[in-house]
């Protein structure tokens, strides 16, 4: 008797666990769909489209939408400082006085505030970018690789090695308004309620680091807990929940509020040295869902890009996708600086090798070349001969087509699959003659057209 195997509820399982094992419904890729527009379907994302030109020639790893109407970016290496007009025009509009890179940003009291090394600038909202004061204060510390900064009660709040500074409302600075132990470097900064968080880092060789918790006017903090992690990378905003991506290999936690618990892991191999992170302002809500991009550090353990979390609402749960390829259409060997938030519009920085570039969320284009892969199909090995698959779509407009690829005994790419559409039945099909084969996987690719493409709506497995 055949044995069928359908897959269909696809925003019920997101990415697998490994290429074996996943919750019901869940596939071991999903590259390029958005599994949250509307239930039961495989809809293709919007695509990313490089927007900064040429303009952008440095690793932007902090970005500010202002209050002025334009977005401010800054270079983690040269300290130059671009701004990006609501027309989506981009312009070189000062470079650090010292050349020193800025790695972090903020918008408060009427100010942006950068910070770069030693020095903690500032740039009058509405005034010439000539007039920025680059050292309008003096770090302590002068971590050279992280300020991160979050506006709070009144107070605009920055990493700075193992100190908090401080900017208040009336814009006296305090360079150390909480100490930490020394040998932690502040690497991220998120809220919880009415109090700060912060997350830690202690260097390359110290696979334990500690998250602060601080009321932001007690001597000392309120609460922390240590996790066996290198370092804790990037507060994913989530409503009403705190969501933590911690260490190099792929795990995310739930901070309780006493506690990081483990939630989930990318799905990859992080086995060795590989490495990948999610750097402490590459990630955003958009339209009630979490996106975070994630860098390859060493050895590629996962496909890297921007990833969605999220859920359609409260009554289905939260599952994870790669929702969006970068413009350089690479998802190996790549890092996400940032992601901002602009209206309607979702920027992404990246770095490819010596290339940098600015991305927008592109409204008027489909990403080509969305794909799922199945996970592995054990075969009985005696008995089933035969492997039918059948791909139920909704619409497949012309200029578009559903590709279907195979796999056997775990080769090292995928082979093309002869198949058939049937337009009365919007199914497209292909067979298999399963001789001395072991294991079996579909990969099933997209073409789009400008802002057309398929829409998946079932996939059926037949072996016989």
């Amino acid at each position: 008797m055949p044995t069928r195997i359908f897959l269909q509820d696809f925003n019920l399982g997101g990415l697998s666990d490994s290429i074996y094992q996943g919750v019901s419904n869940s596939l071991f890729s999903i590259v390029g769909f958005n599994l949250f527009a509307e239930p039961g379907v495989l809809k293709v994302s919007q695509k990313l489209t490089k927007e900064s030109g040429a303009t952008i020639d440095d690793f932007v790893k902090t970005i500010i939408p202002c209050s002025d109407g334009n977005t401010y970016l800054f270079g983690a290496t040269t300290g130059k400082i671009w701004k990006r007009t609501s027309a989506g025009v981009y312009s070189l509009v000062r470079t650090h006085e010292d050349g020193k890179g800025i790695t972090g940003s903020a918008e408060f009291n009427g100010y942006v505030y950068y910070g770069a090394d030693d020095e903690l600038g500032r740039w009058q909202i509405g005034t010439n970018w000539n007039t920025a004061d680059d050292d309008w204060n003096i770090f302590t510390n002068g971590d050279t690789d992280y300020h991160p900064m979050l506006t709070k009660s009144l107070g605009l709040y920055i990493g700075d090695g193992s100190l908090v500074a401080l900017v208040d409302s009336a814009a006296v600075y305090t360079a150390n308004a909480l100490d930490l132990e020394d040998k932690y470097r502040i690497k991220s900064l998120s809220d919880f309620y009415d109090e700060l968080l912060i997350g830690t880092f202690v260097n390359d060789n110290i696979n334990l680091t500690k998250i602060y918790r601080w009321n932001t006017w007690s001597e000392s903090w309120t609460s922390e807990d240590s996790v066996p992690e290198l370092g804790i990378n990037s507060f994913i905003p989530v409503d009403n929940q705190v969501i933590v991506q911690c260490g190099t290999k792929g795990r995310i936690y739930v901070f309780t509020g006493q506690t990081l618990n483990l939630f989930k892991r990318i799905p990859g191999d992080w086995e060795g040295t590989n490495k990948a992170v999610v750097h402490s302002t590459a990630s955003a809500n958009y339209d009630g869902l979490v996106l975070f991009g994630l860098s390859n550090s060493a050895g590629n353990p996962a496909k890297q890009g921007i990833y969605t979390l999220g859920a359609y609402s409260s009554n289905y749960p939260k599952i994870l996708t790669l929702s969006h390829i970068i413009s350089q259409n690479k998802t190996a060997d790549i890092q996400i600086g940032a992601i901002a938030i602009v209206g309607d519009d979702v920027l992404v920085s990246w770095k490819d090798g010596a290339v940098y570039g600015i991305d927008k969320l592109d409204h008027t284009n489909k990403y080509n070349g969305a794909y799922i892969e199945t996970r592995i199909i054990a075969l009985n090995r005696m008995e089933q001969k035969k492997a039918k698959i059948k791909i139920g779509y909704q619409t497949l407009p012309a200029g578009t087509d559903i590709i279907i690829k195979h796999k056997i005994n775990h080769a090292g790419t995928f082979t093309l699959l002869s198949s058939q559409t049937d337009t009365l039945r919007k199914i497209k099909e292909g067979t298999i003659f399963l001789e001395e084969v072991n294991t079996l996987q579909f990969k099933i690719e997209t073409t789009a057209t400008a802002n057309t493409a398929p829409i998946i709506e079932s996939i059926e497995i037949i072996l016989d």
